[in-house]
Formats: structure tokens, sequence, C-alpha cells
């Protein structure tokens, strides 16, 4: 996965898991975070350490290796058991 490809895939996730009214700004104050962490991100400004981006995840309801398999489009963990 490319740098690009991870800000784009990070926005598709937080559409998909979220909704598309859930903003960048409201999930990164949602973690705790300064209001243009998540959008740094999404716009490969930044990537996240490994443990940032646990967090990331784990706030989606996702794993890691969800984020990285491209088959997997959104559904959290839970509801694929």
């Amino acid at each position: 996965m490319l740098i690009d490809d991870f800000g784009d895939r990070l926005r598709e996730l937080i559409r998909r898991i979220k909704g598309e009214n859930y903003s960048e700004r409201q999930m990164s104050l949602d973690l705790g975070k300064g209001k243009n962490y998540i959008n740094n991100i999404a716009n490969s400004k930044t990537l996240p350490s490994l443990e940032a981006l646990d967090e990331i995840c784990d706030f989606l309801g996702i794993s890691i290796v969800d984020f990285f398999d491209t088959d997997f489009k959104g559904q959290k963990s839970a509801e694929r058991l």
C-alpha cells in the first residue's frame, strides 16, 4: 500500500463505518486528538505510528489486518463472526 493509498483507505473506512456525514474533524476530536489529526493522515501529510493506527482501527471497530485488506469493505469485525 502506497502512502497516498493509506489516506484514501482511511477515508473509505471512515465513510463506510461511521457514515457519509461523519467528519474527519469529529473523529479527531472523538479520539482526543487535535482537530486536524485525521485530516493530516487522510491527506498523506503524516502517517500514524503503529500504536496510533491500532487506536484508529479500534475506534472504527476493525483490526489492523482489516485496514490493509482491500477486500474488506467496512463491515465491523464483530459483524463478520
